[in-house]
């Protein structure tokens, strides 16, 4: 997924899907253009073992990076990211979150902003 900052600040993400205990899903931030199977290309990555991944990144405003999900271990399945800017200095109220519907994983999709 390509993400386009609309804010200079702390960029969090959050992926969970209906089976992790017949699932494992990882999930990658890079700088846009670089793939996530390129180690040198990942800036942060949650890679366990656990039913939820989540990440953060400190990033500004018009920044584009790809966010990408990999399916590590298990059938396909569907999975919703959840993502937001925290952190922007003088802002009190809860960040604005972004839902992120994937395809089944096991082949390529383009997931839709909900």
């Amino acid at each position: 997924y390509v993400v386009t900052m609309g804010a200079t600040g702390r960029y969090e993400a959050t992926l969970a899907w209906p089976s992790p205990e017949a699932v494992d899903l990882d999930l990658y931030l890079t700088p846009a253009g670089c793939a996530f199977a390129q180690e040198s290309c990942v800036l942060t990555q949650s890679i366990s073992p656990d039913a939820v991944e989540s990440l953060g990144w400190s990033v500004r405003a018009g920044e584009t990076y790809w966010l990408s999900v990999h399916k590590y271990a298990g059938s396909a399945t569907t999975f919703t990211i959840q993502h937001w800017i925290s952190g922007i200095s003088g802002l009190t109220a809860t960040p604005a979150r972004v839902e992120i519907e994937g395809p089944p994983l096991g082949g390529l999709g383009t997931g839709r902003h909900k």
